[in-house]
């Protein structure tokens, strides 16, 4: 049952007042979803609740401050003006979820709720957390109330509207690091209370990052610096899917690398990316008939250093972008691209540098590593290190002709 949709269809019968109470809310959640419905009302159905809550009210509030739960409304109009949208129980499931049913009062805040003019009044933000409140059978919350001085009812919910917009859509977003700090101590402490699996890939990358000494957001100021947190999270679970029960000694490996040739820059986690998909590459291609040999970390660190000392563009910046002439990151392929990149810096050092006839990886080979992942004309045209025209053979004719690469 789309519940979504069953509360506007509700909405469009009572538009003359479409104001819903959490007693009928909950009651449309029974009716529709009992399963789910009995199974949060047994998840909040506990001694703290019964108390009235976590962090319940010792003291006497302002005036107004406390209000009846069952006494909010929430304004469902079919109109533009409606000013928030309708409940999604899946989210208010998995907020009481994620909250082990304890409604807690600190945590809630104050519910928003607005007065007009017509006596009507509306919840125009926090109405899951009334809800929650609702059906854990908490009989006061704390409500902050706006009073509309504008009579007119469709001016006072497009003020609604914009007090919403103005609270959560001009916010600050929380990025993907941010959430990171602040997630993983609970997740940490969850594993010590045996609330979930014993295992959790974020707390684990969490202890990687202290051991390596890195930061994804700067909160420390002695660690060192690492830009790109997704990244850094794709590279751990391809380091765990490839080397198993190795994954942890891998990554720090890798990392430690990369501060000790850089040592006064902030990490890119999209060269940690692409480069440990390189190796990856080396290493299961190694043995093959036909294939490079496997590098090993002394080749790596050797390359590293002339690198930074005799390259003009010696930044980790500089394999993650086509700086060099070569070809422009593959669409969707990031990591392959700079994985590619990589192979192409090295072949030079590898020829040029330490003096050998042939080239670590040559056309051929790159084709067959990067088989399914870049296409055969990116290969050709980033190994080769320029956007000179390339000899193509047409998959349909087989027709040769010259095509210029151009990303």
């Amino acid at each position: 049952m789309d519940l979504l949709q069953k509360q506007n269809e509700w909405a469009l019968e009572n538009s003359s007042h479409p104001y819903v109470t959490p007693q009928m809310q909950l009651d449309m959640w029974e009716k529709h979803n009992p399963k789910k419905f009995q199974e949060i009302k047994e998840l909040v159905t506990n001694e703290e609740n019964s108390n009235g809550g976590k962090n319940s009210h010792k003291i006497d509030f302002i005036e107004g401050a406390l209000t009846e739960t069952m006494a909010l409304r929430k304004d469902l109009t079919i109109n533009s003006t409606r000013p928030q949208r309708p409940t999604c129980f899946n989210h208010l499931a998995d907020l009481i979820k994620k909250t082990q049913g304890v409604f807690d009062h600190a945590k809630a805040g104050h519910i928003l709720n607005a007065i007009r003019k017509d006596g009507s009044s509306n919840v125009w933000d926090h109405w899951h957390t009334t809800l929650y409140a609702a059906i854990a059978g908490i009989e006061n919350v704390r409500v902050d109330t706006y009073e509309h001085d504008n009579s007119d009812l469709e001016k006072c919910r497009m003020i609604e509207q914009e007090l919403f917009h103005c609270k959560n859509g001009l916010a600050k977003p929380v990025g993907i690091a941010e959430e990171h700090e602040k997630s993983v101590e609970r997740k940490r402490a969850n594993i010590r209370d045996n609330v979930g699996p014993k295992i959790n890939v974020d707390v684990e990358l969490d202890n990687i990052m202290q051991k390596v000494n890195i930061s994804p957001t700067g909160r420390d100021p002695n660690a060192k610096r690492i830009d790109g947190f997704l990244s850094l999270k794709n590279t751990y679970r391809k380091v765990r899917s490839h080397y198993q029960k190795d994954a942890d000694r891998v990554l720090i490996k890798h990392i430690n690398l990369i501060k000790t040739i850089w040592p006064d820059d902030k990490i890119v986690a999209y060269f940690l990316e692409g480069y440990t998909d390189m190796r990856i590459r080396f290493e299961r291609h190694s043995g093959l008939k036909g294939m490079p040999k496997n590098i090993n970390d002394d080749l790596m660190k050797r390359f590293l250093e002339n690198f930074k000392n005799n390259s003009s563009g010696n930044k980790q910046t500089t394999f993650t972008s086509a700086e060099d002439g070569s070809a422009k990151n593959e669409k969707n392929k990031t990591t392959e691209s700079i994985s590619l990149r990589i192979i192409y810096h090295l072949n030079n050092w590898w020829k040029n540098v330490e003096g050998n006839r042939q080239v670590l990886v040559n056309q051929k080979q790159a084709l067959t590593m990067y088989h399914n992942d870049l296409s055969n004309l990116f290969v050709k045209a980033t190994i080769s290190g320029t956007k000179k025209k390339l000899d193509v053979e047409c998959p349909n004719c087989q027709h040769e002709f010259k095509q210029t690469y151009e990303g």
